[in-house]
């Protein structure tokens, strides 16, 4: 039997377990949604398990058989990719089409062929349906492969027919060692910070982003601002519009903020998990004391549809208004709970 072991992303080692199990027994799904944040490793992960079924080496993927060399080099014609065109929100139901015209082909160089769609919450409804009748009726040697960061906007239909897999962020200590086995030993925390369990994130703010300490001191007030019951919405939004100037400032932002409340509440509810934003409990504690777990649980919300905005550049001081003006509404409702 062949010994599989999927070690081109680090952590998450019970989702990675189960799955290599899966396939060194030869029962794999035929379809599967992995999801998780930008940068989390859902591609490297799909990639590593197409190669582990392709091999041929008793201990897979061996990297230097044929079939892992043309994964890996992304000349596999076995593999198709679909994804959200450039010019495009969402991906547009001729994809699906295509999908229908392909899929009766056999392999070439593999023994099974491979859809991947890599921007799995960005599929419409309608588009859904139609991959709905492929999921169900598969032809046999064909494994479809969702790519999404929120499985939420994939229909239940479309679920109940794949086996789902979330993968967990990086925890702060586990992030800040594959950065330094990667070379990296300048503003490690910082960069982390800013990551929101992201080793993706992590390696493209420290390969190039001169602005860490910058950002991280703007993401502090940021959340200061936000927590500070006295505080006032105008000066909150005053505040964002004069240090966040790109959708890069955006988005990063956005992330951290998020990591940081998340800390706080798993601070508030005591749980054993390690922080990701905070370098220690202290200031996690002192926050923990202002808002209740159900306000927290708003504003991570109203952060997260925030990251999903697209065209940021043209809409940014937009955006950051109306976030911020459902972040007032919610501390409202928060203070008026605490009150009662």
């Amino acid at each position: 039997m062949k010994k599989v072991r999927l070690d081109k992303i680090q952590g998450n080692s019970e989702v990675k377990k189960y799955l290599e199990k899966r396939i060194e027994n030869g029962s794999f799904s035929h379809a599967v949604v992995i999801t998780g944040k930008s940068g989390f490793g859902k591609k490297t992960l799909t990639n590593d398990i197409i190669s582990a079924m392709a091999c041929e080496s008793e201990n897979a993927p061996c990297g230097t058989c044929d079939r892992c060399k043309k994964i890996s080099d992304n000349e596999c014609v076995d593999i198709y990719i679909i994804k959200k065109p450039e010019n495009r929100t969402t991906i547009p139901i001729d994809a699906i089409r295509d999908i229908y015209s392909s899929i009766s082909y056999k392999p070439n160089d593999l023994d099974f062929k491979v859809y991947i769609l890599e921007d799995g919450d960005k599929i419409p409804p309608r588009t859904q349906n139609a991959l709905l009748k492929l999921l169900e009726e598969p032809p046999q040697g064909v494994y479809f492969f969702i790519l999404c960061e929120d499985e939420k906007k994939l229909l239940p239909t479309i679920r109940s027919r794949c086996e789902v897999f979330n993968l967990n962020p990086f925890t702060h200590n586990e992030l800040t060692e594959l950065l330094k086995d990667m070379g990296f030993t300048e503003n490690l925390d910082d960069i982390v910070s800013l990551s929101d369990g992201s080793l993706g994130t992590a390696v493209r703010i420290a390969s190039g982003d001169n602005g860490i300490l910058a950002r991280r001191a703007v993401t502090d007030k940021i959340i200061e601002l936000l927590l500070d019951r006295t505080g006032s919405e105008f000066g909150f939004i005053s505040y964002q519009l004069e240090n966040i100037k790109s959708s890069q400032d955006y988005f990063e932002v956005c992330r951290a903020v998020l990591s940081a409340l998340r800390d706080i509440i798993t601070v508030k509810e005591d749980a054993e998990c390690a922080l990701s934003y905070f370098y220690d409990t202290e200031k996690a504690e002192e926050y923990a004391q202002i808002y209740p777990c159900t306000t927290l649980l708003s504003m991570c919300d109203i952060f997260f549809d925030a990251l999903q905005n697209e065209n940021v550049n043209t809409r940014l001081s937009l955006m950051l208004t109306e976030y911020s003006s459902r972040l007032w509404k919610t501390k409202y409702n928060g203070d008026n709970k605490c009150q009662r």
